[in-house]
């Protein structure tokens, strides 16, 4: 399984870049996790969910 951790974001109050600080699993649920984000001026500013399940390859179409 893979996780794509690339995230541009600005943040909502000063609009200055935002850097992850925190990814941790649900206290509840095995199959997602949360993603907290902290801007430099104003703090912690927002939480993102993320999805833990692996995502399903679409099959090859079949030869004629």
């Amino acid at each position: 399984m893979s996780l794509n951790l690339t995230y541009n974001d600005l943040c909502p109050k000063c609009g200055k870049p935002t850097v992850r600080c925190a990814i941790e699993r649900h206290p509840s649920r095995n199959d997602i996790a949360l993603q907290d984000f902290y801007c430099g001026d104003c703090g912690p500013i927002k939480t993102v969910v993320l999805s833990l399940k692996p995502v399903k390859k679409p099959s090859p179409p079949l030869a004629a």
